[in-house]
């Protein structure tokens, strides 16, 4: 038997966390149904951690315009939220877009509005995308709000493309300026102050010798 950590809330929305003692998450899940509970999570409690970078868990705007497309076209086809949510969970190629997707489905599952599940992911889905869908949901048009809502991701992702293929080309010039600079600073400039220092040296000489001929 292995222990899993779970949180849960019951029907007044109140949360609960704890740890069981089971066979597996299916029992775990069958358990907290029994009283009376609504299953939010449920993780192994002594799961081998993984090193996660930042930078690797980033979710690209290109997966996140085509997720919802993918979810416009599920609900205009007359498909359900979470039938349409448990989809895209098995399809999505990007492991942190379906992470989130899978947070999302549990709480639409446990009766949350889907505006409501995505709110609880502002890293993913920005105030924008919230504020569509909470009105296609209001306004029985969510299939279209999802569309625009793509829509504006594909543009944004457009114009974001586009100013860094114009900040490639003042990158180079600067970093071959700068280069320059550092190549003149390290060889050059020691050899002018060696000269010097030279020159400074051999006029120091001369006038002492000078003075040591008067003295004689």
């Amino acid at each position: 038997m292995a222990t899993y950590v779970f949180k849960a809330m019951d029907l007044t929305g109140a949360k609960a966390t704890g740890e069981v003692e089971a066979d597996s998450k299916q029992v775990v899940s069958d358990q907290l149904k029994q009283r009376g509970l609504i299953v939010l999570d449920i993780a192994d409690k002594h799961s081998s951690k993984e090193i996660k970078l930042a930078f690797l868990e980033r979710i690209k705007a290109q997966d996140l315009t085509i997720m919802t497309r993918q979810l416009a076209t599920m609900v205009s086809s007359g498909m359900t939220i979470l039938r349409a949510l448990y989809v895209l969970e098995a399809q999505t190629e990007s492991k942190p877009l379906a992470e989130v997707i899978v947070k999302v489905r549990k709480d639409v599952e446990a009766g949350l509005p889907l505006s409501d599940a995505l709110e609880r992911h502002p890293k993913t889905f920005s105030p924008l995308f919230v504020a569509m869908t909470r009105a296609g949901e209001t306004g029985g048009v969510l299939e279209e709000s999802l569309m625009r809502v793509a829509d504006q991701l594909e543009k944004e992702d457009s114009l974001r493309r586009q100013i860094k293929s114009a900040m490639v080309y003042p990158g180079v010039v600067l970093t071959f300026a700068l280069s320059v600079l550092i190549g003149l600073v390290t060889f050059l400039v020691p050899v002018f102050v060696g000269q010097e220092w030279e020159r400074v040296m051999n006029a120091i000489k001369l006038a002492a010798s000078k003075m040591a001929e008067a003295t004689r």
